[in-house]
Parts: C-alpha cells; structure tokens; sequence
C-alpha cells in the first residue's frame, strides 16, 4: 500500500508553496497535481506544448516525463501530454459530468451519487478505469523517485474522497487553509472572480472540505498558511510526523533537489524562501472587509481568524 499525502485547498492557499516545501524531505515524491495539467491550459494546444516541468524544460521534452510516460504506457496507461488521464472523468457530457464530479453540498446527496456511479456499469467502468490509473501512476512516481510518500496537490475534495477509496493506497488529508480575506484577494487581483463572489467560494469550498472529511473514516491534519510562513519548520515537521516519516528541519541542510511539478507558476521560481503575504491587510477597502465578513459569517474565525 502507497501513502499519498493529499492537499485540500481552495485555490490560493499556499497549497504550491506547501508541496515545494513537503518536496526537500528526503522521502516525499511530488508532481505537485496528479491530474496533470488544468484543463484550461489544454484547450490552446501551442501553450500545452510550451508547458514547463519545474526543472525547466518543457513538460514534452523533459526526461522525467518522458520516463514516467514510458513506464506508464508498459502498465497499459495511456500517457496523453501534458496530463495523466488521472482525473475522475466519469462522462462525455459536459453537464452529466458536472453533476458525477462536483460537489453537491449534501452528504446525502452524494453518498447517493456514489452508489450510483459503482451501480451503473459504464460509470462502474469508467471509474475503475481511472482509480487504477491513479494507483499506477503513484506507484511509477513513487519508484522513480525511491521515496516513500507522494504528494497530491490536486486540492478537490471530491476527488479526495474518491481518491481515499482506492484500496491499493493510504490517502493522508492534510486540509490547508488560509485567510479567507487573502484568498478573496487573490482571487480578485488574478482577475478569477470578483471579490464577493471569491468569498463566497472560499467558505463553501472549506464547508465542503470538513463536511467530506468527517463523512470518511481517516484523521486529517489541519494546516494554515500563516503557520507554515511563521514557522516553517514546525509546521512541516507536524506534516512529516503525520505521514508517518522521520521529522526533518528546514531550511533543508543541502540545496533542493531537482523536483518536476506542475501546478502554478511559483513552481518556476521557488527558492526554498518561505515569505507570508500579506497584502490583503493594507489593500482591501472597509467595504471589501464588510462584504466578507457578511459573506462568510463566522467561517473565517472557525479556522482561528480574528
């Protein structure tokens, strides 16, 4: 049995600087997310060919990739750049897989849906097909690093959960949160959604995440963003120690290994400094801070927030 750490974030978390840094411990593997490229990268077909791996080189070109493509394809993988064909695509039909792969936002709901994707022989398939995909292709990424753990920074809790059930693997939650005013901020300054609308999205990202977590039968480690910025080597070691390995300081004694992850572009130029951003605290209006405290209510002070 594989252990897979398994990252659960909103976007613009810190999860990408998480996995850069869990990436110096001596046994963790990581191709940051194990469902590959986003999908909206895939759609200009000249930007995926120009994707690069962290090491540098494009993700076609470089010798990793290439390898892991190999060794994936003698498993009877089909290795589709840039992705692994590890993603719990369960329909052609754009809104029925939205509907199969998405949250619901009821436990009852969906342990409904559940039951019906292992019911339906072609969902039945289909996710076979794809859990043995992901299982290969930790175990490949695993033995071409020699290590003893890999990190998934997909960050879905649906796919968590599907993730989890997986009997070949050992799947560790570790639920990373962050300010929601800083996310809510983030999110605005990328141009991803609006403020409000950001905000909303925060809390009912990490709603979803506790409400799925609690409705399985494995321990999850809560770890914030600011934690990891103010104290880097405790917070990592918590991790360490929650996966099941030996405790490791950081910074690292010697410089970061070579690492081949995809995910956002932090991973171009990490350094191994771990810096706390904290713009949103001399950027956001009294407005902005009115409309997330009314969006969000009190889930911003359930994670220790004043």
């Amino acid at each position: 049995m594989h252990t897979v750490g398994y990252i659960l974030s909103h976007s613009f978390s810190g999860s990408t600087l998480l996995t850069l840094a869990l990436a110096a411990h001596s046994e963790i593997a990581t191709v940051g997310e194990l469902v590959g490229v986003n999908v909206r990268i895939l759609s200009d077909e000249q930007a995926a060919l120009d994707y690069l791996c962290s090491c540098g080189e494009k993700v076609a070109e470089c010798p990793f990739w290439k390898e892991l493509s190999a060794r994936l394809e003698r498993q009877g993988v089909e290795f589709r750049h840039p992705r692994l064909g590890t993603r719990f695509t369960l329909s052609s039909i754009p809104f029925l897989n939205q509907v199969l792969v998405c949250s619901l936002r009821n436990q009852a709901l969906e342990n409904v849906r559940e039951w019906l994707v292992q019911s339906i022989p072609p969902f039945r398939q289909r996710f076979k097909k794809i859990a043995a995909t992901n299982a290969v292709a930790v175990e490949q990424v695993l033995r071409m690093a020699g290590k003893k753990v890999l990190i998934d920074e997909s960050k879905s809790h649906v796919r968590f959960v599907r993730l989890a059930s997986i009997p070949t693997l050992n799947v560790r939650p570790i639920f990373l949160t962050r300010d929601g005013r800083g996310v809510a901020m983030s999110a605005r300054n990328r141009g991803v959604m609006d403020f409000a609308h950001a905000a909303k999205s925060w809390a009912r990202f990490n709603k979803n995440a506790e409400r799925m977590i609690a409705a399985t039968t494995h321990a999850c480690l809560h770890v914030r963003y600011e934690d990891l910025c103010a104290q880097p080597s405790d917070t990592l070691q918590k991790i360490h120690r929650f996966l099941g390995l030996n405790p490791e300081p950081w910074p690292p004694p010697k410089r970061l290994f070579e690492h081949h992850i995809l995910g956002n572009d932090m991973r171009l130029r990490f350094d191994g400094t771990i810096t706390f951003d904290a713009r949103w605290q001399r950027e956001l209006t009294e407005q902005e801070l009115q409309i997330f405290s009314q969006s969000t209510g009190n889930m911003n002070g359930h994670f220790g927030y004043e």
